[in-house]
């Protein structure tokens, strides 16, 4: 599985993908998303990180958006995650590492913002 997002930079637009590399069942401490950026002017991809809440605890994310006015990057955890399972949370685009905003306590799978942040 696996989720996009623009983000707009100075030079060239950037696009986001976050992996989930966990299934049910899985033990904690297995690997679960990566992060990569995809440079859409060259289609070059390269790996960020993997997603982990305090640079530690493995998540696995669905969805992803960048805010449109402070550009940070959300994303939603997967049902399927080993850790934080249907969450919100802030990624950091230059280590995947990520903060949990808090449970969404319902099922979801992709997240967007509307022109005014909401």
């Amino acid at each position: 599985m696996a989720a996009l997002i623009p983000a707009l930079s100075h030079a060239a637009q950037t696009l986001y993908s976050a992996s989930v590399r966990s299934g049910f069942g899985a033990a904690p401490n297995s690997v679960a998303g990566s992060l990569y950026r995809i440079d859409a002017s060259t289609n070059g991809i390269k790996l960020v990180g993997p997603i982990r809440v305090d640079g530690s605890v493995p998540i696995g994310v669905t969805g992803l958006a960048d805010h449109p006015s402070t550009g940070a990057v959300y994303g939603i955890t997967a049902e399927s995650s080993p850790n934080h399972p249907n969450s919100l949370v802030t990624i950091d685009t230059d280590s995947g590492s990520a903060r949990i905003v808090g449970d969404l306590r319902a099922v979801g799978t992709d997240i967007a913002f509307g022109p005014r942040g909401n």
